[in-house]
């Protein structure tokens, strides 16, 4: 966002604080309320269900308590006589209980019951292919699946789909074994009632449901038993993968691209499912048309902010815009056109114009001014620079006297020539503030040869330096100080007593990982000296005094880090001992010869 220029970033704006919003708002409210919608019509759905279910359930309630009242009748209690009575008898019995099924069968139901007789031929009974209801003798080998069902639950009744006695298509039965009652063990036969589906549509006919809804009864298996579409009995119906054999309540599934709302109940009592499926769509149609006219508002309301923001562009970012590439395009002392400072607009727009036009004038003064300021520091530079020549030539000449010196015999002369001169080339360093060790000990030897020609002192130089010590980098002239205290402050009246020792040592690196470099200046001075006031001095806590280690002390800090620096302390023997503490770091240009 920070880059972008004021167009972008008002169009960024636009789109996050009120496009976005709004239709990130509509979205949500759609939701919410098609969750709501599906929630309270499928509560109200499955209510409708259980209360069908019901009535389904006192439908076959019924029907079980009518085959429980013929079972029981004398009628059918007969049953184990017949075969020891006549032909005629026989006949006599037959018709009574023909007209015993007729009896309770009716438009819709049709009451069977089938009697196995393996020893006698009744053939004055109909068979299954003329009629669909009465009383039917049968073989053992030719009975089926679901009368040997009936024979296994012992005169329980069973809800089960059955071929139609006298045509192929299923029918919906409930089936039930004839016991005797003097013997509960013997079966005398099977009770059948079939065409349950009939009443069940009938009941189910009355029921308003959503366009493309659908509701049915299944039996455990999911075969459809009744529904009030002209379905096949039997055949497998689709439920949520989800819904189990006890699962009920409100279920919503993705078939071919449609979600379809179920609502489910379960009955414990003939292990039966009614459901209602609906298309969610169908549900949904009130709230799909206040959608589309929330739609056209949000698209009239767009279309308004769009028509605000096409007067803004124009009005307010366009002028800015083109104020904005003047900015870009104004060079720090060239003229600007005086237009600006005739404003035609009287807000702020304006008024910023007219205050660049006025900014650029004054700030092309002052370029002016500046330029000139420019020229006469330039002309101080120039003297600065031919002031540096000085020295050079100076260190060029003291060359040229130390060779004269050399050739005319003067050696002790043109060796302290030599030393002056070298303390001046590494003074100088090519302009670099740090320097190999080699060279500073290089600059301190030749300063301590200057001192004892000068003075014609007669104090000892020991040197204890590591070989490997040589490469690494130390600030330009930090030991020739400390060297010139210890020979003013310590041994310089002791005469041959006097005794000066240069130790550099290098320790391992530590758990920071860097090697730690020690250059230690010994002196057995006999004057005292107080360590508290030269950390004073150290710490710049004094002034006046202490220059030199002062100035070392914080060139090692700046260029170092502020652990490492000079430290001091008194020798057991006598005199003090100046430290220089630097972490050793190698002087790259030397590093591949080391």
């Amino acid at each position: 966002m920070i880059r972008l220029n004021l167009k972008r970033k008002f169009v960024i704006m636009l789109l996050f604080l009120v496009v976005l919003p709004i239709l990130l708002i509509s979205w949500q409210i759609t939701i919410r309320l098609e969750k709501t919608t599906e929630t309270q019509v499928g509560h109200t759905l499955l209510q409708l269900v259980k209360t069908s279910h019901l009535t389904l359930d006192r439908v076959i309630k019924n029907v079980d308590e009518a085959t429980e009242r013929l079972i029981a009748s004398e009628t059918i209690q007969q049953i184990p006589s017949m075969s020891e009575i006549s032909e005629l008898d026989r006949l006599k019995k037959f018709l009574v209980f023909d007209t015993q099924m007729l009896k309770y069968s009716n438009m819709s139901l049709n009451f069977s019951i089938f009697i196995i007789d393996d020893k006698r031929e009744y053939k004055f009974a109909a068979g299954t292919t003329i009629q669909s209801k009465g009383v039917f003798y049968i073989k053992s080998p030719n009975r089926a699946d679901w009368f040997d069902e009936a024979v296994i639950a012992k005169g329980k009744g069973l809800l089960r789909i059955i071929k139609n006695h006298n045509s192929d298509k299923n029918t919906v039965a409930y089936i039930r074994s004839v016991t005797s009652k003097e013997n509960n063990e013997e079966c005398m036969g099977v009770l059948v009632v079939t065409g349950l589906e009939n009443m069940m549509i009938e009941d189910l006919a009355p029921i308003e449901l959503p366009q493309n809804g659908m509701m049915a009864l299944v039996n455990a298996s999911n075969e459809l038993l009744s529904s009030e579409q002209s379905n096949i009995i039997g055949e497998d119906v689709h439920l949520p993968e989800d819904v189990s054999l006890l699962a009920e309540g409100v279920h919503i599934e993705n078939m071919d691209g449609v979600r379809w709302l179920f609502a489910i109940h379960h009955s414990m009592e003939f292990n039966t499912k009614l459901f209602v499926k609906t298309p969610v769509t169908s549900i949904l149609e009130d709230h799909i048309v206040v959608k589309r006219i929330v739609d056209v508002l949000i698209i009239a309301y767009f279309v308004i902010i769009m028509i605000i923001f096409v007067y803004f562009f124009n009005t307010v970012l366009k002028p800015l815009g083109l104020l904005a590439q003047l900015f870009r395009s104004y060079e720090p002392g060239a003229p600007v056109s005086s237009k600006l400072s005739k404003a035609k607009r009287q807000d702020e727009i304006g008024e910023l114009g007219t205050h660049f036009y006025e900014m650029t004038r004054r700030l092309n003064q002052t370029i002016s001014e500046k330029y000139l300021l420019e020229l006469k520091q330039k002309e101080a530079e120039l003297t600065i620079l031919h002031g540096q020549i000085n020295p050079h030539l100076l260190y060029n000449t003291l060359e040229s006297i130390y060779w004269t010196s050399k050739m005319e015999g003067a050696t002790e002369s043109s060796e302290m020539i030599r030393d002056m001169s070298l303390l001046m080339r590494i003074g100088l360093s090519r302009g670099k503030n740090v320097i190999t060790l080699e060279e500073e000990l290089n600059h301190c030897k030749a300063y301590l040869r200057l001192q004892l020609n000068r003075y014609y002192y007669s104090f000892q130089v020991l040197w204890e330096v590591e070989e490997e010590t040589g490469s690494y980098l130390i600030p330009k002239i930090s030991l020739q100080p400390l060297v010139e205290n210890a020979i003013l402050h310590g041994i310089k009246n002791m005469e041959n007593e006097g005794k000066l020792t240069i130790e550099i040592r290098m320790k391992k690196s530590d758990e920071s990982g860097v090697d730690i470099l020690f250059i230690s200046i010994h002196d057995n001075g006999y004057k005292p000296v107080s360590l508290e006031k030269i950390q004073q001095i150290l710490d710049g806590k004094t002034s006046g005094e202490g220059y030199g280690i002062k100035n070392v002390h914080k060139r090692i800090a700046l260029h170092f880090g502020p652990e490492y620096g000079l430290f001091y302390s008194i020798n057991t023997e006598g005199g003090t001992t100046a430290t220089i503490v630097l972490p050793a770091v190698i002087d790259e240009s030397n590093q591949d010869t080391k």
